[in-house]
């Protein structure tokens, strides 16, 4: 894994936590988890790898997909990760699988960004807040969200106030997603040429 597992594999890894081991084997494959998932090497040939990856899954989902569309949760996992992998090494602590306890800890770490973290931390749990509501009244485990179902926000989604319309809200949510995203990725490969270089 160490060796052959493409980048997108490794950030894939940054979710694996052990549930139960006897003994000290939890430790060690805790261990092993945060080595493979939070400290490995990064090229230019990786980034741009994930980076088609990513442009493939929402070139091939539906713009009303919350999961896989462009500022989507997806996208919005890829933020946390590669932050995550930016600072890592200066901050063991961010070597966690939950993304909401690694928006926290970038908050605390690194306040210049505060309030692009919460507006991430805050999209992330509206994001599954939606997801999980919408499954729990349709039975449907899908991340597309038709015109019909968005008409039902206001009704099984109360507590969020959707402005000016469900569609208009979470467009213009994923637009500011997806903006800093972009910024991030730019960051990734300005680090990674300077890690590279020395």
């Amino acid at each position: 894994y160490e060796n052959e597992a493409d980048l997108w594999e490794k950030m894939a890894l940054m979710k694996a936590r052990v549930i139960f081991a006897q003994g000290s084997f939890g430790n060690k494959l805790s261990q092993i988890l945060n080595r493979l998932a939070f400290h490995f090497r990064v090229t230019t040939e990786d980034v741009q790898k994930s980076e088609n990856i990513r442009i493939k899954m929402v070139q091939q989902a539906s713009p009303d997909n919350l999961k896989k569309s462009e500022g989507g949760v997806a996208e919005l996992e890829y933020i946390v990760r590669w932050w995550q992998r930016l600072k890592v090494d200066e901050y063991p602590t961010l070597a966690t699988p939950s993304v909401v306890n690694a928006l926290n800890i970038l908050m605390s770490i690194s306040p210049e960004h505060l309030d692009k973290w919460q507006f991430l931390k805050d999209t992330f749990e509206t994001y599954l807040l939606i997801l999980n509501r919408y499954r729990l009244f349709t039975g449907i485990r899908s991340s597309t969200l038709s015109e019909e179902i968005l008409s039902l926000f206001p009704e099984i989604l109360p507590e969020i106030e959707f402005k000016p319309t469900p569609r208009e809200f979470l467009s213009n949510i994923k637009k500011e997603v997806h903006q800093f995203y972009l910024e991030t990725l730019t960051l990734v490969k300005d680090w990674v040429k300077r890690e590279n270089m020395g």
